[in-house]
């Protein structure tokens, strides 16, 4: 958890944005969407009061739960693994492949305009663009502001 601490504080004055523990009402919703176990450790110390902006926008938790359950593309990626975090400002999200065996943490982007609710997880697959392999290094790109433009991809492999 110490590799987040400052990487939270740098954001913190960048953003202006505060960070602070969740509740254990809240931790209980992430478990009940299948996020990360070290996901969960992160929120449980750092959760975002309010939506963190930088580049893309950081969620609270309630957000997430929103993000996942109500709004394109969380709701429907979600049931297949993917669970949404974060959001651009046109409305994709940023995931983590909470439906990998070999990396959960691994975080993705998938665009609003092509995910749809029938979508199979292979499917997903093809389109997810990879972004991270885990927090602290989205945490990073975020911190350089270098996650507004998608990185060139042709989906994940599972």
């Amino acid at each position: 958890m110490e590799k987040y601490s400052s990487l939270v504080a740098k954001i913190g004055r960048k953003t202006r944005g505060k960070f602070g523990p969740a509740s254990t009402y809240r931790i209980t919703q992430l478990k009940k969407l299948k996020f990360p176990s070290d996901v969960i450790e992160f929120y449980r110390r750092y959760e975002p009061v309010d939506i963190v902006e930088g580049c893309v926008r950081l969620l609270p938790i309630k957000m997430i739960v929103a993000e996942n359950k109500d709004l394109i593309p969380g709701c429907y990626a979600s049931r297949r693994g993917f669970v949404a975090f974060a959001s651009t400002f046109a409305g994709d999200a940023y995931c983590f492949d909470a439906g990998s065996k070999s990396n959960p943490s691994r975080i993705v982007l998938l665009s609003h305009d092509e995910v749809g609710p029938r979508m199979a997880r292979k499917t997903l697959l093809r389109i997810a663009v990879p972004v991270a392999t885990e927090l602290s290094e989205f945490l990073q790109l975020f911190l350089d502001d270098a996650l507004d433009q998608p990185p060139p991809g042709e989906g994940l492999e599972d």
